[in-house]
C-alpha cells in the first residue's frame, strides 16, 4: 500500500517525464559546467517569475543538472563539458503559461 502511495505522489512531471515529452535545446556556455549550473539557478533567481532552481547531480555523462520549476518542473538543464566551457541541453514543458525561448534565454544569459 504504501509502494502505491509513493507512485502515485510522483505522477506529477518529473525530469524523466520531460525529457520524453517536452522540447529539447542545445546550447554552447562558456562556463565549465558546474559554474553554468551556478549561473543557470542564479539567473532563475533573478527572473523573478515564481521560478525556482534547484542544482543536481547529473548521472553520467551529464555532470550537472538544474531544475527549474514552479508548481511542476518546467525545465530541465543538463551540463556536460565542452572544452573550456560546457553545453547545456535543456528540455522544457509545453506549458501555455510562459515562452520557452524567454526561459531558455533567461536561464544562460551571460553563462
Amino acid at each position: 500500500m504504501s509502494l502505491a502511495l509513493l507512485t502515485a505522489c510522483q505522477t506529477a512531471v518529473t525530469p524523466k517525464s520531460i525529457t520524453e515529452e517536452g522540447t529539447r535545446s542545445t546550447h554552447t556556455l562558456r562556463e565549465e559546467p558546474h559554474r553554468a549550473a551556478v549561473c543557470v539557478a542564479r539567473n532563475i533567481d533573478e527572473y523573478k517569475h515564481g521560478f525556482t532552481a534547484r542544482i543536481r547531480q547529473g548521472v553520467a555523462p551529464v555532470l550537472v543538472e538544474v531544475h527549474v520549476r514552479a508548481d511542476e518542473v518546467l525545465a530541465l538543464a543538463q551540463f556536460l563539458i565542452l572544452g573550456e566551457g560546457s553545453t547545456a541541453v535543456i528540455w522544457t514543458t509545453r506549458n501555455t503559461l510562459y515562452s520557452s525561448d524567454q526561459l531558455i534565454a533567461a536561464m544562460i544569459a551571460g553563462c
